[in-house]
């Protein structure tokens, strides 16, 4: 006869309450020690207020009832002694929970003190290589911007560990990096976890990484556990509707949706760049660069209306320079930017109008982008009354073309969703009725099944207006979803590039391989 095994967290029946609203409704989990626990679902789904509430660090207007216990003992008599100790966070943006002008070397110190634990630098540096850091010296000497996104996230997950925790919870915490270093992460918190008999509550919104990371899974919408139990079965066997769409929502978007276009068919390119070389040069004294760098070398791209190209690699690969560049941004480069098969550099005022107007960006957060004083209906106006053009756009056209409902008119944008904020942007982007869209990474953070319409979306345009569409993105699942044509970078170098699906099928770069072995969606061993 076999005992149940230890029980470390268990929550019964929980409900937080905002008023009258249930935010969580009558939720229930356990998690032994290294086990490791999925909470998936869509923005707003509950689950980082769950996270909160295992933390206990809910808003003191909100209503609880239920019980959370730690090893049989009310959480709330224990949470100042567990907290930071044995309890772990790790949360979505390291930037924005990191202490800007102090190294990370002092607030690793600082959190030490907090808990009462001693600093040992021999112990953070052996935790800093564990987390896959070669030089634990400089970077624990650095300040958090002068890292990349994989390496901040690594030294939170360091940090995390000094205390030799019983729990790590994990709030999405690869959203916002690119798929090499994401997999590189999520086998730090893999071993962490198996090694030293931690155990996992990992919060995600993306189904390509709760099989190969969880042993159990649990489904929340509107704040209601869906689905509960042993993830395999789970995703095989999902019970309810809602998880049944999310899984659909999954293979739309790692499936390729149709047939991609020949360019070696099609007219003169619309827009392109011809070997680029782009040098930051040495700043001033808080960014600290004291040599210049090399973000794009010898860089060719070419455009076409009427087809979606992608620019694929890792972070700090020059993808967004090269995009800003073709933007128009950096007029010492207008030499090397041509449009319809002319140097920037040669055309007259009104030319250059024409040009900014045919060009148009959607970027990464499109919350930064908006007055958040206006409403849709003001920001739509007021980019009409700059268009020039003979025929005009309007409102019902612009909505109808990114599928948006009128009755979202008069809302503003912190009342619009991830997704209806993304159209919003895509809509102001069309009133000039542009020829070429740059989109800079524009469904990193959002759900699955709205990263899919969104995408749907750019191939409706692609098809409806002849729009022709680059998308800069680490998501290579995402852009074999969308795009004709690929182009994959590393260092400021093009390492491939051609037809999409030949480049995938058959890719002549080790680097490019690198790229689709880490990609969680098109690859289960990415662990």
């Amino acid at each position: 006869m076999t005992s149940d095994p230890p029980v470390l967290l268990n929550i019964s029946e929980l409900t937080v309450r905002f008023g009258q609203q249930n935010l969580l409704n009558n939720v229930s989990l356990s998690i032994a020690p290294g086990e490791s626990l999925g909470i998936l679902g869509e923005s707003g789904a509950g689950k980082s207020l769950l996270a909160h509430s295992m933390l206990h660090l809910l808003d003191e207007r909100l209503d609880l009832s239920g019980s959370i216990s730690w090893e049989g003992q009310p959480l709330e008599d224990q949470i100042g002694v567990l907290r930071g100790r044995s309890i772990a966070y790790i949360p979505q943006s390291p930037l924005e929970a990191s202490f800007p002008v102090t190294t990370l070397l002092r607030q690793w110190q600082d959190q030490c003190q907090a808990l009462g634990i001693k600093f040992q630098p021999e112990e953070a540096y052996d935790l800093v290589r564990r987390a896959g850091i070669d030089d634990p010296a400089r970077v624990l000497g650095s300040l958090p911007h002068q890292l990349s996104g994989g390496q901040l996230q690594r030294m939170l997950i360091a940090m995390a560990m000094i205390a030799r925790p019983s729990l790590i919870i994990a709030d999405e915490p690869t959203t916002a990096l690119d798929t090499v270093n994401q997999a590189a992460i999520l086998r730090l918190l893999k071993d962490f976890s198996k090694k030293e008999k931690v155990a996992l509550v990992f919060i995600t919104h993306d189904l390509s990484i709760v099989g190969p990371m969880c042993d159990k899974l649990m489904v929340l919408n509107s704040g209601r556990v869906v689905e509960y139990g042993v993830t395999k079965e789970v995703m095989a066997r999902p019970g309810e509707t809602y998880t049944s769409s999310l899984i659909d929502a999954h293979k739309r978007l790692v499936s390729r949706k149709e047939e991609p276009e020949r360019l070696s068919h099609r007219n003169a390119p619309v827009l392109a760049v011809q070997n680029l070389d782009f040098v930051y040069q040495p700043t001033g004294f808080f960014w600290r660069r004291n040599k210049a760098v090399k973000a794009v070398q010898s860089v060719s791209l070419e455009l076409y209306q009427g087809a979606i190209s992608g620019v694929a690699g890792i972070s700090g690969s020059g993808k967004t320079t090269l995009m800003r560049t073709l933007a128009g941004l950096y007029p010492e480069h207008f030499d090397k930017l041509y449009y319809q098969g002319r140097s920037v550099n040669t055309l007259t005022a009104d030319e250059l109008v024409a040009f900014r107007r045919a060009v148009q960006v959607v970027y990464q957060n499109p919350s930064s982008a908006f007055d958040p004083r206006q409403n849709m209906e003001q920001i739509l106006n007021e980019a009409i009354a700059e268009n020039q053009n003979e025929t005009k756009t309007t409102i019902k056209d612009l909505l109808d073309w990114v599928r948006l409902p009128q009755g979202l008119l008069k809302s503003h944008t912190s009342q619009l969703s991830g997704g209806e904020k993304q159209r919003l942007a895509i809509a102001r982007s069309l009133t000039l009725q542009p020829r070429i869209l740059l989109c800079d990474e524009p469904t990193s953070s959002l759900d699955q099944s709205i990263q899919a319409e969104i995408l749907d979306l750019f191939l409706y345009l692609k098809k409806e207006r002849n729009l022709g569409v680059l998308l800069v993105s680490h998501n290579i699942a995402a852009l074999r979803h969308t795009c004709d044509y690929l182009t994959v970078m590393a260092d400021g170098e093009v390492k491939e590039t051609g037809e999409i699906e030949k480049v995938l099928a058959n890719p002549t770069s080790d680097y490019t391989q690198q790229l689709i072995d880490a990609e969680p969606a098109l690859t289960h061993n990415f662990l």
